[in-house]
């Protein structure tokens, strides 16, 4: 586990423990875990630019970062992300969750308001604190369900015919298909329709909605919601929200086979990523590139790329990151027929790997220069 996200569940839970009742350690829990993690985003944003240290894998890293910025916001965001899957799932289901969280933190960070949502109804909804309280409870401890109800039940309530809400609704709703897509993009789906139904001016509703049905694979529901974002402009999205429209359009052109306008999306996400200053989310938008000159067969412009997004793992000191770029690039050098370089990258691979501790990825990266090897007759 990260260094830092360990220490700021430890700090958090030391914090907790001079609470005074049950009521006030649930809120205190999430808020100082918000905290906890703004306060060593930002310490570890400085030392990076200080020395160039190697930091924790968020759904932020790599933005530019100062105390009260949103970018910090966004790395808390990507804390409470992990904390909620960490007692949750197996380290398979816990990674598939984190990944996706790091995906709707950068383009709306839907999970952080979730959370700040169900804190300022638990400060300021008397009538319902019975029922936010024990649903903070939860949520702090993994299991998201009963915050999940307690969002339906109020977006209901605040979207009926009586209530003539429905912008109050379509938030609500959006929180809990965010909260829904950690653990079950199919169950997500249905609120997000409902969220873009009930504010169709809102581009975060619409760009919530793209990346659940991109996820789910429905090219046509996705590329229709992105579209949308992309015609109403980034909102409070900023324009984040418009390179990961642009981004999800080029996951589906790919998807499609119409390597063209994926080359396109995806170098037009890359322009918007480098101005925000998001080397990670570069990272992506490089490894989807790659993928498209390897589709087309050109092993030489997929390699140079791939050289691009490990520059940028470099400078971020993402050691996983730069161990799984190597043994791609070690996979196209093996089809350019260049066996040396790929045994070399290979190599480089492995030690990252071997660093880490990911003993599963080292077997794996063993019988495959063993098998290669053998192939090659050397």
């Amino acid at each position: 586990m990260n260094g830092w996200i360990e220490q700021a569940r430890q700090r958090a839970a030391e914090l907790i423990g001079t609470g005074n009742g049950p009521e006030l350690a649930v809120v205190a829990a999430l808020a100082l875990l918000l905290l906890a993690a703004l306060t060593f985003a930002a310490g570890v944003a400085s030392r990076r630019r200080s020395r160039g240290g190697s930091r924790a894998r968020t759904a932020a890293d790599g933005r530019r970062a100062a105390p009260g910025d949103d970018d910090i916001a966004s790395r808390a965001a990507a804390l409470v992300a992990e904390a909620l899957t960490a007692l949750r799932f197996g380290a398979n289901a816990e990674a598939a969750a984190l990944k996706r969280a790091e995906r709707i933190e950068e383009q709306g960070r839907h999970l952080f308001q979730a959370v700040n949502a169900l804190l300022r109804l638990s400060k300021g909804w008397s009538r319902s604190a019975r029922a936010i309280e024990p649903a903070l409870a939860a949520l702090r401890l993994g299991d998201s369900a009963a915050a999940e109800r307690l969002m339906e039940g109020l977006a209901g309530t605040m979207a009926g015919k009586d209530a003539g809400d429905p912008a109050s609704g379509a938030h609500l709703l959006r929180h809990l298909a965010a909260l829904r897509f950690l653990r079950d993009p199919a169950a997500a789906l249905e609120p997000a329709r409902r969220a873009a139904d009930l504010a169709p001016g809102q581009p975060l509703a619409w760009s919530l909605l793209g990346i659940v049905a991109e996820e789910l694979a429905d090219h046509r529901l996705a590329r229709a919601a992105c579209e949308t974002v992309l015609k109403l402009g980034p909102g409070a999205g900023g324009q984040g929200l418009l390179a990961g429209a642009v981004g999800t359009l080029g996951e589906i052109h790919l998807a499609e086979g119409d390597l063209e306008r994926a080359e396109e999306a995806f170098r037009i996400a890359l322009t918007h990523q480098a101005g925000l200053a998001r080397p990670e989310s570069m990272v992506r938008h490089y490894r989807s590139l790659s993928q498209v000159e390897m589709a087309r067969g050109d092993w030489a412009r997929a390699a140079e790329i791939v050289d691009k997004a490990i520059g940028l793992e470099v400078a971020l000191g993402h050691r996983e990151g730069m161990a799984d770029l190597e043994l791609q690039a070690g996979l196209i050098a093996q089809r350019r027929g260049e066996l040396s370089t790929a045994f070399a990258r290979w190599a480089k691979a492995r030690q990252l790997f071997e660093a880490i501790g990911a003993a599963d990825k080292v077997e794996a990266l063993d019988r495959l220069i063993a098998r290669s090897f053998k192939e090659s007759g050397e």
